[in-house]
């Protein structure tokens, strides 16, 4: 099937036959354009397959390419529920960590990566009522947020001087209120500490 250029149903059947590392190897390929098959590129059965799949190996290196060409899409990996047994939250953010910045040092996504993380962490805690490891995730929480605000600002500062003031309908803005926002109904809750 491979050398007739079915690709992704080469991926699917070593997947079915649980050679998943050689199924997802596929996919990164497609994702990587070394191979091509039309209307495939296997950023979504990366992230399918990994949301359910336990083995961190696995995980780690595959999501790779996904969160670094696909940041939006590839946290799903981590904050999908369909897992059945939860990935170690201080390992994700490790993983995630790595991601914070590109071949150049610039931000990759303003680094958001790691705060939509953690912001699944708190919400998922709020639910399920842990209160210790949920104040340490609101905790970090408001460290990255003030992280990536910094971030931002130093972002904006650079495009200022090259661009112009900004205003209020600019998307660079538009983002740090947003931010700001996160940060501030963080320190309205009447039980978080810092």
């Amino acid at each position: 099937m491979r050398n007739c250029g079915a690709y992704h149903a080469t991926a699917l059947l070593y997947v079915s036959h649980s050679m998943y590392r050689q199924g997802l190897q596929v996919w990164s390929e497609l994702g990587a354009g070394e191979i091509k098959e039309e209307g495939r590129d296997g950023v979504e059965e990366t992230i399918s397959f990994l949301s359910k799949h336990d083995n961190f190996q696995h995980i780690w290196l595959f999501s790779s390419w996904v969160l670094r060409n696909y940041p939006d899409r590839g946290i799903q990996i981590f904050t999908c529920d369909k897992r059945v047994a939860p990935l170690p939250a201080h390992r994700v953010l490790e993983h995630l960590d790595s991601f914070q910045s590109d071949e150049n040092g610039e931000n990759i996504k303003f680094g958001f990566l790691k705060l939509k993380y953690l912001e699944y962490l708190v919400s998922r805690n709020k639910e399920s009522a842990s209160d210790t490891s949920g104040e340490e995730y609101e905790t970090l929480l408001a460290k990255e947020i003030i992280r990536v605000l910094d971030s931002l600002y130093e972002q904006n500062e650079k495009l200022h001087h090259l661009f112009g003031p900004f205003d209020e309908k600019n998307e660079g803005s538009v983002v740090i209120q947003q931010t700001r926002d996160k940060l501030l109904i963080l320190f309205s809750r009447k039980n978080f500490r810092i």
